[in-house]
């Protein structure tokens, strides 16, 4: 049985190729971690509407003008909703 001291063994260098795996898997790793929010798209935010209320118009006056606009907006998105069932179901 030795007793000799041994120093902590150094830690193990990376071979040429082996450096250019660790190098390339890390370029590929952050492209796709870039490129997959990109391609992913997404909608862009619908933009906030503005509804213009002149001065002096009375309450009832403003809710009605309330109310057609949100009507209004309510009723395209059925619309459109409804059409789009139909379109899906017309190559049934």
């Amino acid at each position: 049985m030795r007793h000799e001291y041994r120093p902590p063994q150094r830690r193990s260098r990376l071979t040429r190729r082996g450096r250019l795996a660790l190098f390339l898997g890390t370029l590929t790793a952050i492209g796709a971690a870039t490129l997959i929010p990109l391609l992913r798209g997404g909608e862009a935010p619908e933009k906030p509407r503005r509804l213009v209320i002149p001065e002096g118009w009375r309450a009832p006056q403003v809710y009605a003008a309330v109310d057609r606009a949100l009507f209004n907006r309510i009723r395209a998105q059925a619309h459109a909703g409804s059409r789009a069932g139909q379109e899906a179901a017309a190559g049934n």
